[in-house]
């Protein structure tokens, strides 16, 4: 973390190779089909429609996004007001940071136990190319918007890293439960992601909208790429394939020899 506080330009091109370096390794166990249709842009299209469809991923999508900019208007005020009194987290980061790392890689973990247990690599793939997504579109907004730090130490306050990192991988294991047993009790798990988001204003790392970015970000980034692949019914996905892919159809031919049927199955 001490290479974080002082080189955090440095830090940003490690995080992020590390980061593409996992999915690289995921895709080793994947077979051609499925690491082709990762440039399939109908998969990515579905993902993205999908989060619209379900209210347990698209309500703390737009919560968080529309609150961006309205908390923007009283950032100084509310995080001079945090950092003075720490009244949440007591202001000191090693917490958060263990937070945020355990969430974050936690997933990767579970991922890694699937795959010797027999997945196919499946569930460590989709964690590490959330760590890579999430990790990549972080940095590069941080580059971007040159955002100077409370403390005037750095310009890569916008968006905090700690808490997108810490609600994608909250929102991997929330989603992983939800599909597993049908109760929404893992996003629960937002709890803790939050907590790692008021210790970083508390801490005066962050302004709180930097923070409510984050957490956006990390949502999104998350429930993108898990949509991506598993998707649903009726929706093109990377793990499995749309209902449309394996129908087959008859249908009457004209030719100039006679008249016959066409049978097409599509696979």
């Amino acid at each position: 973390m001490e290479l974080f506080r002082r080189h955090p330009v440095a830090s940003v091109r490690v995080a992020s190779v590390a980061a593409l370096a996992l999915v690289s390794l995921a895709g080793c166990a994947a077979s051609d089909s499925r690491f082709g249709r990762h440039f399939d842009g109908e998969v990515w299209s579905d993902a993205l429609a999908m989060q619209h469809a379900h209210d347990e991923q698209a309500i703390p999508e737009i919560a968080f996004l529309v609150a961006t900019p309205l908390i923007a208007l009283a950032d100084h005020d509310l995080v001079e007001d945090a950092a003075a009194n720490h009244s949440a987290t007591g202001g000191d980061t090693k917490s958060g940071d263990v937070l945020s790392l355990g969430l974050g890689f936690g997933p990767l973990a579970l991922g890694a136990f699937d795959w010797a247990s027999g997945d196919d690599g499946r569930s460590f793939e989709v964690a590490a190319e959330t760590i890579a997504l999430t990790t990549t579109t972080t940095f590069a907004l941080k580059e971007l918007v040159g955002r100077q730090r409370p403390t005037g130490t750095s310009h890569s306050s916008f968006p905090s890293g700690h808490t997108s990192f810490a609600f994608s991988g909250a929102t991997l294991f929330a989603r992983r439960i939800q599909d597993e047993t049908g109760s929404r009790l893992g996003y629960l798990l937002y709890l803790p992601a939050a907590y790692v988001g008021i210790n970083r204003v508390e801490a005066n790392r962050h302004f709180p909208s930097d923070v409510v970015a984050g957490a956006f970000l990390g949502i999104l980034c998350a429930n993108w790429v898990y949509n991506a692949h598993y998707g649903e019914e009726g929706r093109a996905s990377i793990y499995r394939r749309t209902v449309d892919e394996h129908a087959w159809t008859l249908q009457p031919v004209v030719t100039e020899h006679g008249v016959g049927l066409s049978l097409d199955f599509s696979f």
